[in-house]
């Protein structure tokens, strides 16, 4: 018997999910101080919906599923791009740990919910650079912004 992971077939639908807006990208970069020298972890990345746009902003993008389906059809719209400079994993967001390196902030479109948060935070605080953020990105049309420590504070005591 072949088991499926959640989203198996999920990814061949996500053409018809509505764009983040435009302004998602500069709003997240000025809130996390991010600059074209910087670079950020995608943590449930799915097809590269947010990965993609950073990497054309931002000097690397590591963008992490557990779905290998996701993960090639992100690295295909990549490649389409040209774009280089975006490294595809393939793990549960639960096992990401600083040995993947430092990063300048954590992005995450509509999946933390799918995460065991408490344990997330905790493996990605360390990651994140001083002054550095993560972002929770939604549909939603409010802009909420939190520094990394008030966020991180509550679970890490």
């Amino acid at each position: 018997m072949v088991h499926s992971l959640p989203f198996d077939e999920a990814w061949s639908y996500y053409h018809l999910r509505a764009p983040y807006a435009a302004q998602t990208y500069d709003s997240v970069c000025e809130a996390l101080g991010l600059s074209e020298r910087s670079r950020i972890l995608d943590l449930g990345c799915g097809i590269g919906t947010l990965a993609i746009p950073f990497a054309r902003r931002l000097a690397s993008v590591l963008a992490i599923d557990r779905n290998r389906l996701m993960l090639d059809e992100g690295c295909r719209r990549a490649d389409a791009d040209g774009l280089t400079n975006i490294t595809w994993a393939c793990m549960p967001a639960e096992e990401v740990t600083d040995t993947l390196g430092q990063v300048d902030g954590v992005v995450m479109g509509q999946s933390f919910h799918w995460m065991r948060r408490d344990l997330v935070l905790k493996q990605l605080a360390p990651m994140i650079r001083e002054g550095g953020g993560i972002a929770l990105i939604g549909p939603s049309l409010k802009v909420r912004t939190e520094t990394t420590e008030a966020l991180l504070n509550p679970i890490l005591e």
